[in-house]
């Protein structure tokens, strides 16, 4: 692994152990350090330090090294989903809209 790739896997467990840690033990101090950093840091903490992106690294490490060949039929099927999903969202909220209008 390069240096760069060593240093970023660092900081995103050191910053998933500060979110775990925050967490379970409401540390207020750990909580507005990651929300400073959240904010200021904008696209370092999504690509640097962000919990949610080491897991999808990890997740994606380990795709690759299994070879999973996504199959286009599942591709079609996760769109349709997407698509159906959005469509109930929206027809629920124009029903909601009509009844509280009425």
């Amino acid at each position: 692994m390069k240096k760069i790739q060593i240093a970023r896997l660092t900081t995103q467990i050191l910053f998933l152990a500060l979110t775990i840690t925050a967490v379970l033990m409401e540390f207020s101090t750990i909580k507005i350090v990651i929300v400073l950093t959240t904010v200021l840091g904008g696209v370092f903490y999504c690509g640097w330090a962000c919990p949610f992106g080491f897991i999808q690294d990890i997740g994606s490490r380990i795709g690759k090294n299994l070879a999973l060949v996504v199959d286009k039929y599942l591709v079609k099927f996760i769109k349709l989903f997407y698509i159906y999903a959005i469509y109930w969202q929206l027809l629920q909220l124009l029903l909601l809209q009509t009844i509280l209008c009425v």
